[in-house]
């Protein structure tokens, strides 16, 4: 992220990732804001990925608190 930053001067980027990239951008405190979109689907398998995957080769993390600004 530093290096996109320096490089091309980018001060915002938008994570379209799976619950992986996501989980992984969110040990490493780089997601500031979340805007979430609920569809009525439910998925009952014990195999779906989530929002936020972790890994057991990720550090562990603490919850992260966002707080609603608009709904």
């Amino acid at each position: 992220m530093e290096k996109l930053k320096h490089l091309f001067s980018i001060d915002r980027l938008l994570l379209e990732g799976g619950g992986v990239l996501n989980g992984t951008f969110l040990n490493e405190s780089l997601i500031d804001e979340l805007s979430l979109i609920i569809a009525p689907i439910a998925d009952g398998s014990t195999n779906s990925l989530t929002l936020f995957e972790t890994s057991p080769h990720l550090k562990k993390q603490p919850p992260v608190n966002f707080f609603l600004k608009e709904i």
